[in-house]
């Protein structure tokens, strides 16, 4: 996606319009793409975050019409249906460097999601085969209290 931008002279490191960007990708796939931005409140800049590309079913490109949840930022008679949820009044800066983020602290990479659920279930597991080993002593002792007094 870097080398599609980059063709249509937007480069990391710089500022853009809604309308500079969505022209440059709609020019390159000849279909509606989205382009999702990221609002920092602290710098109270935004960020291109994503751009989504969609396919039929058939893997062909296809427009993002139907993407729910997005925000038509834009309608416009020259450029046409704009789906984003970016603020058409504010730039957008396109970062050369991906920033380290509250979103790299706080979330897992996959690896590390995957062997958290694996303690977990194991955990619950072993806490599980515990309570199970309860319940059958005390079924046990139950039965011999029976046996023992008839």
């Amino acid at each position: 996606m870097a080398d599609v931008l980059n063709e249509g002279s937007v480069t990391p490191g710089a500022n853009y319009t809604l309308a500079n960007i969505h022209e440059v990708l709609t020019n390159r796939f000849q279909k509606n793409v989205a382009i999702e931005c990221f609002y920092d409140r602290e710098t109270k800049q935004q960020f291109i975050n994503e751009i989504r590309v969609c396919f039929n079913k058939d893997l062909e490109l296809a427009d993002c019409d139907g993407i729910l949840f997005e925000e038509v930022a834009l309608n416009s008679p020259t450029l046409g249906k704009i789906i984003s949820n970016c603020n058409v009044n504010k730039p957008i800066f396109y970062p050369a460097t991906v920033p380290p983020s509250r979103f790299d602290k706080t979330h897992l990479s996959p690896f590390d999601l995957h062997r958290k659920f694996l303690d977990e279930y194991k955990s619950r597991k072993a806490k599980e085969s515990r309570t199970m080993k309860l319940l059958v002593n005390i079924y046990k002792l139950i039965q011999l209290l029976k046996w023992t007094t008839i």
